[in-house]
């Protein structure tokens, strides 16, 4: 074995295959597999053609998503001297456009007795559905 990766027999007219796929409309899949016999003797199914292009999508955009990963920096000094990075949410703006702002800050929540709820006990209910049946009747 050579240990080199499959090779598809479509690899060489790859351009030619995305581009009849980028037209508007789509060129049909049945007609290029007719090219591809009447131009190059290529015997090849419909699905041979759908996987060949789903894969080399696949691996488009993997190689997109790599390259635009960046890589952390590196750090001369030993790791216990590494300050922790506080986490950050990173929001999308929800039509998807003006990338280049700021991502916002994390919400952080302080506890506060000033809505600490309790539960009524059963006379404070009382009293309370009293009061405000008293003011209801006062309204009406």
């Amino acid at each position: 074995m050579s240990g080199l990766p499959f090779q598809s027999k479509l690899a060489p007219f790859e351009r030619e295959i995305v581009e009849l796929r980028r037209q508007r409309p789509p060129f049909p899949y049945r007609r290029i597999v007719e090219l591809l016999k009447e131009k190059y003797g290529i015997e090849m199914t419909i699905n041979g053609v759908f996987a060949f292009l789903r894969t080399r999508r696949k691996w488009d955009r993997r190689a997109a998503a790599e390259s635009k990963t960046p890589t952390p920096p590196i750090h001369s000094q030993g790791s216990h001297s590494r300050q922790p990075v506080p986490p950050t949410v990173i929001t999308h703006h929800p039509l998807g456009s003006d990338s280049s702002t700021a991502p916002r800050k994390r919400f952080n929540y302080t506890y506060s007795n000033t809505y600490n709820l309790t539960r009524l006990t059963p006379e404070e209910k009382a009293a309370l559905e009293k009061r405000l049946d008293e003011e209801k009747g006062r309204q009406t």
